[in-house]
């Protein structure tokens, strides 16, 4: 994921074309199409905004008003009700005579000790508790009471007299029943004197006071007629009150949507931000997701990886030493030209090590300018160690040999596969540095290109003849030529395939191999290019540049009559 996300970042026109067309409309979503709702909305007319607030305050002053009123006839209500209560009561006593009062006072008061021993012995079953009972005068007087308390002192005397046989003695037990039994007899004897007692206490009872007298010295009557007014009056006020502010609060409404469209809690900057970001955001995942939909290579571990070819160097352009660039000749030289570039010196190396005693090197890929200069670097260290070199190009679509060595682009391969030149003409000779030198065959300019098969009957035929008097040949080709067979009709055998991180496609270069192999000639090994790809000038502009003068190199064979 790192790798892909690296080769996203590599994109960054891509990026920025999304990104400003998704900033575009997330702007307008954020800005224009809040105005256009805006501008929907019917303003109210100028006469209802002309109008002032709703006034809830005499509304509120009359709820509360009603409020009062009905608190306080409650009240009032309540105390007429405790008075009419109080006045009953007193003529109740009134129609008592003393003697009459007295004795209800005192049934009252026996009644009151007779619960209060019931209680007890209810609380406490204990022979003390039952005899404490029966001691009342009111429950003595009942004639079973004193036959129940005898019945107790000897059943309590014979159960005293086996205390020392313990609680788990069965005749123990029975007493003890029997005690319970006995209290359970002289309680329901004196509920049945409270009964009694309750009797005379009612029969000493008032008649009721007649009622015309009680309304008369109690009337409620109006204080409920109070109590129902106010309450009608509070129902109206709170019914007023909720229309008021209804009123109040559609009036709010109205303003609100009669007001002009603006920007609300939401400064610009903000707005701008957000889209801004919106717009990084969705055009970094833009490339994202074509990258991982379209996987490219990363750096040079990930095409070993995939291809299990061996990486002969990684490029790196770099800016040239100062200190060597004192001569004029090194400043004259090309500026893709970098003999001393450690990537080209590595994939030179572990090809020259592939041959024995002579070297062609075809060099090709999907990306014809990135052939074109590692096939120029590859001869120019071979020339640096005294190798008589040749270098020729076959890709007359681009003419990329011509420009990344800035030498004539015609005659070339073209005009050798049409007759109209022979090698010797079509040889020119390159200096590199103060001493190294090589010969190039550009591949010319002429239109339409020679046939796939034309330009192998070429090269299988004057390519061997070339290579007796060449310690090094390097051939660079377009991509279609090599998977044509092209690459395989050449007597050497080692192809060298040029990619180009964060632009070869990982499944692009697996066809590739994969047709190489299938033609007889599989690669060699890779050579990644981990930069820009070079700007070089097109074949128009090098059919007419004059550059320095060509020069025929001594090693070049004149084509014979009989080829074809």
């Amino acid at each position: 994921m790192g790798a892909r996300a690296r080769n996203a970042l590599r994109r960054p026109a891509f990026i920025g074309a999304i990104s400003a067309g998704a900033f575009v409309a997330a702007l307008t979503a954020l800005i224009v199409i809040p105005l256009q709702e805006r501008k929907g909305d019917v303003p109210l007319d100028p006469a209802v905004l002309s109008r002032p607030a709703v006034d809830t305050i005499p509304a509120s002053q009359s709820l509360s008003v009603a409020q009062l009123r009905v608190t306080a006839a409650d009240s009032a209500l309540q105390d007429a009700r405790t008075a009419a209560q109080r006045l009953t009561a007193s003529l109740a006593e009134a129609a008592l005579t003393p003697e009459a009062s007295q004795q209800r006072d005192s049934i009252a008061a026996r009644m009151q000790v007779l619960d209060t021993m019931v209680a007890r012995a209810e609380n406490v079953p204990l022979p003390t508790s039952y005899r404490a009972l029966a001691s009342l005068p009111d429950v003595a007087a009942v004639p079973r009471v004193r036959a129940l308390v005898d019945s107790l002192a000897d059943v309590e005397r014979e159960r005293e007299s086996m205390a020392g046989a313990g609680g788990a003695d069965p005749a123990f037990i029975s007493l003890t029943s029997r005690l319970n039994e006995i209290g359970a007899a002289i309680r329901a004897a004196a509920a049945e004197r409270r009964s009694a007692m309750q009797r005379e206490f009612a029969a000493l009872a008032p008649p009721p006071p007649p009622q015309p007298d009680v309304v008369a010295a109690a009337d409620t009557a109006a204080v409920l007629v109070e109590a129902a007014a106010a309450r009608a009056a509070l129902d109206s006020a709170t019914t007023r009150m909720a229309l008021v502010r209804k009123a109040a609060i559609d009036s709010a409404a109205s303003r609100q949507r009669s007001a002009p469209a603006r920007q609300q809690g939401v400064p610009p900057l903000a707005l701008l931000g957000a889209a801004l970001v919106i717009g990084a955001a969705l055009g970094f995942g833009a490339a994202f997701g074509d990258e991982l939909r379209h996987s490219r290579l990363a750096d040079a571990q990930e095409a070993e990886r995939v291809t299990g070819l061996r990486v002969l160097g990684t490029v790196r352009p770099r800016p040239r030493h100062p200190d060597l660039m004192r001569r004029q000749s090194d400043r004259e030289m090309p500026p893709y030209i970098d003999p001393r570039n450690e990537g080209y010196q590595l994939a030179y190396l572990s090809a020259a090590t592939s041959e024995r005693s002579l070297l062609i090197v075809t060099v090709t890929g999907q990306e014809p300018e990135v052939c074109a200069v590692v096939a120029s670097n590859f001869a120019a260290i071979s020339a640096e160690e005294a190798r008589s070199t040749l270098l020729v190009d076959t890709d007359s679509t681009a003419c990329d040999v011509a420009a990344a060595l800035q030498v004539h682009a015609e005659p070339g391969v073209v005009d050798i596969a049409d007759g109209t030149a022979d090698w010797a003409e079509a040889t020119q000779q390159v200096t590199i540095g103060r001493s190294g030198n090589f010969d190039v065959v550009a591949s010319g300019t002429a239109a339409p290109a020679p046939a796939d098969e034309e330009l192998r009957q070429l090269m299988a035929g004057d390519l061997t003849r070339l290579s007796r008097r060449y310690d090094t040949v390097v051939l660079t080709m377009a991509h279609q030529q090599a998977l044509g067979g092209l690459a395989s009709a050449l007597p050497g055998d080692s192809v060298i395939y040029c990619v180009r991180v964060g632009a070869t496609r990982i499944r692009d270069l697996l066809r590739a191999v994969s047709q190489l192999s299938d033609a007889g000639t599989p690669p060699l090994g890779l050579v990644v290019w981990d930069a820009d790809v070079p700007e070089l000038p097109p074949p128009e502009e090098l059919a007419h540049r004059r550059g320095r003068p060509r020069r025929t190199s001594e090693y070049a064979v004149p084509r014979p009559a009989t080829t074809g």
